[in-house]
């Protein structure tokens, strides 16, 4: 009886947590930061219509090495972020690179992905009001980009 009794409480005090674009809120905002000897700015926009879009530069003194848009969509009670690179030519630089969440708190949303030639792995964090960190894994090995807020 007692494991009859156990079994129905954790069925009806656990639940499963939905994820949605909402969530992501703490993204919102310009960011700027090195990544290496380059400057990496995101433009993260209100969350809105089911959708979470971020728009990416990463420039060098040399120029523009990329531009990215990054798209979070609402699917199956999780959220699941697309990104594509443009050359400043509007060129296409990779294919679709899809990854699904898999940890989400107040400030903090992770995403993988089993490719063997991408990011295997990409964490956001906002760390206070002005601070904002990316860190991830990839072919190249782990990496992390402190960010600042830019000054509207």
């Amino acid at each position: 009886m007692r494991a009859l009794i156990a079994a129905f409480l954790l069925l009806t005090t656990s639940s499963t947590f939905a994820a949605g674009v909402d969530d992501l809120s703490f993204l919102k905002g310009r960011w700027s930061g090195a990544l290496g000897p380059a400057t990496l700015e995101e433009t993260w926009n209100d969350p809105k219509a089911g959708t979470m879009v971020a728009v990416v530069r990463m420039s060098s003194p040399e120029g523009t090495v990329f531009v990215e848009l990054i798209i979070i969509t609402e699917e199956d009670d999780s959220l699941v972020l697309r990104l594509q690179q443009f050359s400043p030519a509007y060129e296409k630089l990779m294919d679709t690179h899809t990854m699904v969440m898999a940890d989400i708190s107040d400030n903090s949303v992770s995403f993988t992905s089993d490719s063997e030639t991408s990011l295997t792995k990409l964490s956001y964090t906002r760390v206070s009001e002005t601070e904002f960190t990316i860190s991830g894994e990839g072919p190249q090995g782990p990496f992390t980009a402190p960010l600042q807020a830019v000054a509207e």
